[in-house]
């Protein structure tokens, strides 16, 4: 096969496409406007670990060293990605933007820094949470307090906070919660819809090994298990304000 494929960004799902277009014959040129490989991960938060275990995090043919645990860090998970993407000998051209792609009668045609790539596949993996949004909420322009996004927080002592409101109660929101609880900082969360609480591991086993096994169960029926997993292992919650959540675990 003598065919071409650009892939447009150097992190996790841009790396794992571009290994496996060319293990089945492609040339492939993965370009990234950063300075490194997967350069979002470097500006996550201190605390930050995978929220899903090691075994079930790897990327195509290449196992995550048994070393970094069963919750991997940030900084061990950025190394990961730099040995995947040499191991794998990708030619990846850093600090190049991508300002086009453009269709051509052979396949497309994309513009990266100066130079023009043919290509007969473009993969865009430039990243979900690439651009950071906060709401323009009423009074927001007024207020005197300092409102960051979470993909600018660090830690607690970076932020020199006393009382902190978290919005959001997802897997960032949630853990830079714990963060700055844990710092003693007076931390509330502001959720608007419950979510499903769970645990990252029952009795040693990871919350996703359990959700892997109920999945293949009628839907009715894998919610029914959720609820009883959540009511042994997390409890009502509502003392704290989170009241059960409207939809079923795996219904969510």
């Amino acid at each position: 096969m003598n065919a071409t494929a650009v892939v447009i960004g150097a992190g996790p799902a841009g790396l794992a496409a571009a290994a496996e277009l060319k293990r089945v014959g492609y040339a492939v040129t993965v370009v990234d406007k950063a300075a490194e490989v997967a350069s979002s991960w470097a500006g996550h938060y201190d605390r930050l670990h995978l929220h899903t275990a090691r075994t079930l995090s790897s990327l195509p043919r290449r196992v995550m060293p048994r070393r970094y645990g069963q919750w991997v860090a940030r900084d061990d998970f950025r190394a990961y990605l730099a040995d995947y993407a040499k191991s794998n000998e990708l030619n990846v051209q850093l600090g190049t933007t991508v300002s086009s792609v453009e269709k051509t009668a052979t396949g497309w045609s994309v513009t990266a820094g100066k130079k023009k790539l043919a290509a007969n596949v473009v993969v865009v993996a430039s990243g979900y949470n690439h651009t950071a949004k906060i709401p323009d909420w009423p009074g927001l322009s007024s207020f005197t307090g300092t409102v960051l996004h979470s993909s600018t927080y660090r830690n607690p002592a970076a932020l020199k906070a006393k009382n902190v409101l978290i919005i959001g109660s997802g897997n960032s929101g949630s853990e830079i919660a714990t963060d700055l609880a844990h710092a003693g900082i007076h931390t509330q969360l502001a959720v608007r819809t419950p979510p499903n609480v769970v645990r990252r591991s029952v009795l040693g086993i990871p919350g996703q090994f359990l959700v892997l096994m109920t999945s293949p169960l009628p839907l009715p029926i894998a919610d029914r298990v959720g609820r009883v997993l959540q009511r042994l292992t997390v409890g009502d919650l509502s003392p704290w304000g989170l009241k059960r959540a409207p939809s079923g675990l795996f219904s969510q």
